[in-house]
């Protein structure tokens, strides 16, 4: 029964209800949580999302569909965008390595990472366009720098209002880390790679978060387990730069991580809350105003900046904190343990050489 509902609660959403995408994307994760379940069992050989269909569309297709829908629709503003591109992150994070791959299969295990990669080079290189317009516009600098901004966000600084963390680059890096030899195989098949990598180290500086920091990190280190030959000429000519980024990563990623683990301890004291809500005591700042700000004032908004707008409009819900829920095969990755092994791999290559 659960399975028969999907198809229905994609279309319902994509053709009524866009604007509760965010609120979706979790409802998205648990599907998929649930397909990956089902490919624990050795013997277990089908796959509810990608050999189910209606209409004529493999529920997998649909899923691509729905995030089409969803980032390249001009109506729609960029951060229900950014949950589209949230959802094809997680496609790949959960199906592409579920997937076995074994040459009955192959076939299956491409229909993940070629659709995906296909829309992430449509919506950076759609983005990047918005960013050359910008450019050449004549707007208020103030204007011209919050667009510029939220177009930058798309490609791979997401809100970091709403912490969360699923950015175009890393469907790639995601893919990358799960199967680094056959996913850089199709990106030179495309003639993506160096065109990725150029976009990767244009956006290096803007993998601020955890998660961002943490899957730059894996997916540079994962390019060091492929054979020295199936790497691109240039790939070959970076290695030692790749390397000190790599470093450079690491470093970045240990006080994120402190960070992350420091925040999870601090619980609500939700007996304190409801004794607040019900006695209407409420504390200074509990909703976001001064004790003397007079919010049925419109004077409050006066001296509101764009950004400022732009923070009060992404405090959405809880669902949007993935950064900090989001656990599946790539996110709990131990980034020194794949590291040492990664560079091991190539240390052991080069003395075989």
């Amino acid at each position: 029964m659960i399975w028969q509902l999907f198809p229905h609660l994609l279309l319902l959403v994509q053709n009524s209800a866009m604007d509760y995408i965010s609120s979706f994307f979790c409802v998205v994760d648990c599907y998929l949580v649930i397909e990956c379940l089902c490919f624990i069992p050795l013997t277990h050989s089908s796959s509810d999302i990608v050999d189910r269909s209606f209409n004529g569309k493999s529920y997998l297709q649909l899923l691509f569909d729905f995030v089409n829908e969803s980032i390249f629709d001009a109506e729609l503003g960029y951060q229900e965008q950014i949950y589209g591109v949230g959802i094809l992150m997680i496609i790949v994070q959960y199906l592409y390595s579920a997937i076995p791959l074994t040459a009955s299969r192959l076939e299956k295990v491409d229909s993940v990472v070629q659709p995906a990669v296909e829309i992430v080079q449509r919506f950076v290189a759609a983005k990047e366009a918005d960013i050359t317009k910008l450019m050449a516009e004549d707007e208020e600098e103030d204007i011209k720098a919050f667009y510029l901004e939220q177009a930058r966000d798309c490609i791979v600084s997401l809100d970091r209002f709403s912490h969360l963390q699923c950015r175009a680059l890393m469907v790639v890096e995601s893919a990358l880390i799960l199967r680094p030899q056959q996913t850089l195989a199709f990106l030179v098949s495309v003639n993506y790679a160096d065109a990725y990598m150029n976009s990767f180290v244009t956006y290096l500086d803007a993998h601020e978060s955890f998660l961002a920091t943490h899957l730059a990190l894996l997916s540079l280190a994962a390019l060091f387990t492929v054979p020295l030959e199936a790497l691109p000429a240039s790939y070959r000519a970076q290695l030692p730069l790749l390397f000190m980024t790599c470093l450079q990563l690491m470093a970045q990623l240990q006080p994120l991580k402190k960070q992350r683990e420091e925040a999870k301890d601090e619980d609500v004291d939700y007996d304190d809350l409801m004794d607040r809500l019900n006695g209407q005591n409420f504390k200074q700042n509990d909703w976001g105003y001064a004790e003397d700000c007079d919010v049925m004032s419109d004077d409050a908004f006066d001296d509101m900046d764009l950004k400022h707008l732009e923070e009060m409009g992404c405090m959405e819900g809880d669902c949007t904190e993935i950064d900090d829920h989001l656990i599946n095969e790539v996110t709990i990755i131990d980034e020194v343990a794949f590291l040492q092994q990664a560079f091991n791999v190539r240390v052991r290559r080069w003395c075989e050489a």
